[in-house]
């Protein structure tokens, strides 16, 4: 790993730059899985709560049943401004033939510009509800997950399932757990140790992180608000039903100051979660499983434990 970031750090402004000939749409974005995971799942396009939702099912051999009990929601990172990347569909494709116990779903969130979090959270919102009512109904439990931008989303939107739970009166939800890979937990970006790691950092920049959150306040919501920066939340909602927070995270990543700050306000509110903090390692190493990178795989595998000893 370390002769891949050497060999990134030279070109990362092209790597976390979206296209520029690309422009996000209104509502939920329809998403194209890649043929290269076509061996390993299938893969069904629903909408629920006008949202695209992206349905992994693993092929397993013949006379092996699929017998899933827990449903994964991923939420894939992208600066808030891009769809899932073949890295995502891939890891995601590796999940759904790995834990034959997990349904594993891509959401095609809304994306910015065109719908920052003022637009988008409001829908999102409903679709976790929905997704939790579901789950209810057929016995299962739920899981959000999500990298970087997606990490951000899936936290958030854990903690209003978690808000709304307690608000109705209920001590129980389906929503289990929240796994974040490198998740940028605080869109002020103002802890200093950012800057130390820009230095670091082989893919990411303390300027593009700026950049990004620009890209998803405005409109009324600020950076301020705990609806995008979940470190400033009231996290008691979450040890309260038992709602277990998870997250892998590199030090070579400036999202990963603020993300060790998050782990210790879990900590004293007294939320569960396993969490794996590997030094040196860049932005959302596991995602770079497939390239048969040490380090990589095994974050990856990381995962993969976690999930099954939380299915």
């Amino acid at each position: 790993m370390v002769i891949l970031q050497t060999l990134v750090k030279p070109i990362r402004p092209r790597l976390i730059s979206p296209p520029k000939h690309k422009s996000s749409s209104e509502g939920s974005a329809k998403l194209k899985p890649p043929s290269t995971i076509s061996e390993k799942v299938e893969v069904q396009e629903h909408q629920i709560c006008d949202v695209y939702v992206y349905e992994m099912t693993a092929k397993l051999p013949a006379g092996i049943k699929y017998r899933p009990k827990h449903d994964l929601y991923y939420f894939a990172g992208g600066s808030f401004v891009m769809p899932a990347s073949k890295e995502h569909w891939t890891i995601c494709a590796e999940l759904a033939r790995e834990l034959p116990e997990y349904r594993i779903h891509i959401v095609g969130y809304p994306l910015a510009p065109k719908n920052r979090a003022a637009q988008s959270l409001p829908i999102l919102r409903k679709l976790a509800v929905e997704l939790c009512k579901k789950a209810d109904k057929q016995n299962r439990n739920v899981t959000f997950a999500g990298d970087s931008s997606g990490g951000n989303i899936a936290m958030s939107l854990g903690l209003f399932t978690a808000d709304e739970a307690i608000k109705e009166g209920d001590r129980r939800t389906q929503l289990k757990n929240i796994l974040l890979i490198s998740p940028a937990v605080d869109l002020r970006n103002r802890n200093p140790a950012i800057t130390t790691t820009n230095r670091r950092d082989p893919v990411m920049t303390e300027k593009h992180i700026k950049w990004v959150a620009d890209q998803w306040v405005g409109d009324g919501i600020t950076a301020d608000d705990p609806a995008v920066s979940p470190i400033l939340a009231n996290l008691t909602s979450l040890r309260t039903l038992g709602i277990k927070v998870h997250g892998i995270i590199g030090t070579y990543d400036v999202l990963a100051p603020d993300t060790i700050a998050f782990r210790q306000r879990l900590e004293e509110f007294g939320v569960g979660g396993e969490w794996l903090e590997w030094e040196k390692q860049m932005h959302c190493f596991p995602l770079a499983y497939t390239y048969h990178l040490r380090d990589a795989v095994q974050g990856k595998n990381w995962i993969l434990d976690i999930l099954r000893d939380h299915a």
